[in-house]
């Protein structure tokens, strides 16, 4: 039987005061499980929040596990393929 999703709910706003709280969060997941990002209450995600995020959709991927971005708004999807990330993340509906 397969494991349920671990789900991750960030800030509102991710920015370098609320990075860390993001990092926590995703430390929390098991980098060999799938960890889903839910994304419905972002309304902001800068350099900082998209860092964060690439590490550990890394630390996921060399464990055999993955990195869902879900539920993520058309402008900050945009922003993630203006900074190459986009399809890093593995971004999906919720």
């Amino acid at each position: 039987m397969d494991t349920p999703p671990h789900i991750v709910r960030p800030p509102s706003e991710i920015d370098p005061s609320t990075a860390a709280e993001l990092d926590q969060l995703l430390a929390a997941c098991e980098a060999e499980d799938v960890c889903c990002v839910d994304f419905a209450d972002v309304v902001f995600c800068d350099s900082s929040g998209i860092r964060v995020l690439v590490q550990h959709c890394l630390r996921h991927l060399e464990a055999g596990g993955t990195l869902r971005v879900v539920d993520v708004s058309e402008k900050l999807q945009r922003v993630f393929t203006i900074a190459g990330v986009g399809q890093l993340f593995d971004l999906g509906p919720s």
